[in-house]
C-alpha cells in the first residue's frame, strides 16, 4: 500500500504533469504525498533496526540505539556520497537567464536605467528600473 502512494504521488505526478526538466526553480510541491511516504518507510526502517538490536540487547537501550544510529547514519552517509552535489559553482542556469532577461530589456543611452516594457489588458505599460550591471 505505501508502494502504491509513493507511485502515484510520486512517479505519476510526473507522468501526468508532464513537467519539464531542469528548470531554475524546482517544483518540489508537487511532490508532498510521495515525501509523506518516503518518511513512512524511514519509520518502518527504523522500527526494523531496533528489532535487529532488540535480539542483541534486551533493554530499551535498543530503542534508544536505534534512534541514534538512524539520526546520525543516515545524514553522514549523505554527507559522504552526496556532498558534491551541493556545489553550484558550476550551475549558472539561474544566473544566465536574468542576465539574458536584462540584456533583452532596452537601455536608455544617456543613464544607466532600464525600459522594462510589461504587457497589460489596457496596452503596454513602461516602468524604469535603475539598473546596476553586476553580470559579467
Amino acid at each position: 500500500m505505501n508502494f502504491l502512494l509513493f507511485f502515484f504521488t510520486g512517479f505519476a505526478i510526473v507522468i501526468y504533469l508532464n513537467q519539464a526538466g531542469f528548470q531554475p526553480r524546482e517544483r518540489d510541491y508537487a511532490y508532498v504525498g510521495s515525501f509523506y511516504a518516503f518518511a513512512v518507510w524511514i519509520g518502518l526502517g527504523v522500527l526494523w533496526v531496533r528489532e535487529l538490536l532488540s535480539k542483541a540487547v534486551k533493554s530499551v537501550a535498543a530503542d534508544y540505539a536505534a534512534f541514534a544510529i538512524c539520526l546520525l547514519a543516515v545524514p553522514v552517509l549523505m554527507a559522504s556520497q552526496e556532498w558534491d552535489d551541493h556545489d553550484r559553482s558550476k550551475k549558472v542556469l539561474a544566473r544566465d537567464l536574468g542576465k539574458n532577461y536584462l540584456e533583452s530589456c532596452e537601455k536608455m543611452p544617456s543613464s544607466s536605467a532600464l525600459v522594462i516594457t510589461i504587457p497589460t489588458l489596457s496596452g503596454m505599460h513602461r516602468k524604469w528600473k535603475a539598473f546596476v550591471p553586476i553580470c559579467a
